[in-house]
């Protein structure tokens, strides 16, 4: 079926809009599949691919505005999964403020009791002290706990930053609640969905992955 959204697509490319602006409404797996007649099997392994393509065009979709979006190609985007480049699965993530956006960072090689030393205001070496400059919270991403630094108290925009962690925090929690829960392999991606969401309207999210789903054209093969 022609689809320039997806090669080898079974549904046209309608369909796969509906799905798209449905999954930029918020709707779940179960919702969408009711409201457009699919199946929840198919509609997963679109939502896979879509949340995948967010992880993997990090660099170009979330550090570009929506209007400057439109004139860039995402032709080489590195796989990423939820994985580090030696394939391990992310454990901890750090929230950096990047100007008025919000941006979810793999942090390797840090123990959690290290991070939380942070959290704690207990007596900090170097390590912790450029971790704390640089985040202004943190995400263990196995007990799926996030903790929010008490250093963003003394940077500029500290209470804006902090409110604007939290709501990140609970739109994040809200996708759990919805999916009644979520697997392992999966949370990173839908934290960083969540980011997306924390950053841009629900139109200016529909746009950008229109966009740049129709620049790559790619075939669905992964489940959600």
């Amino acid at each position: 079926m022609k689809n320039k959204y997806f090669r080898r697509a079974h549904i046209s490319e309608a369909k796969f809009k509906l799905i798209l602006k449905l999954f930029c409404e918020e709707k779940t797996a179960v919702e969408i599949a009711e409201l457009t007649g699919i199946s929840r099997v198919t509609v997963n392994k679109y939502l896979g691919d879509i949340r995948n393509m967010i992880v993997r065009c990090d660099d170009e979709l979330l550090k570009q505005d929506a209007e400057s979006l439109f004139s860039e190609t995402f032709s080489e985007m590195k796989p990423s999964l939820g994985k580090t480049e030696s394939r391990e699965p992310i454990k901890m993530v750090g929230i950096e403020a990047e100007g008025r956006k919000l941006r979810i960072r793999p942090i390797e090689q840090v123990p959690l009791s290290r991070m939380l030393r942070i959290t704690e205001g207990k007596r900090i070496g170097k390590k912790e002290e450029e971790l704390a400059q640089r985040f202004c919270g943190f995400v263990d991403l196995k007990e799926r706990q996030f903790y929010q630094f008490r250093t963003i108290s003394h940077r500029k925009n500290g209470k804006q930053i902090a409110k604007d962690t939290d709501r990140l925090w609970s739109i994040f929690r809200n996708q759990i609640h919805k999916s009644k829960g979520l697997a392992s392999n999966t949370i990173y991606l839908h934290l960083k969905e969540s980011e997306l969401r924390c950053n841009y309207t629900k139109v200016q999210i529909y746009a950008m992955l229109l966009k740049v789903l129709s620049r790559r054209n790619v075939r669905v093969d992964r489940a959600a």
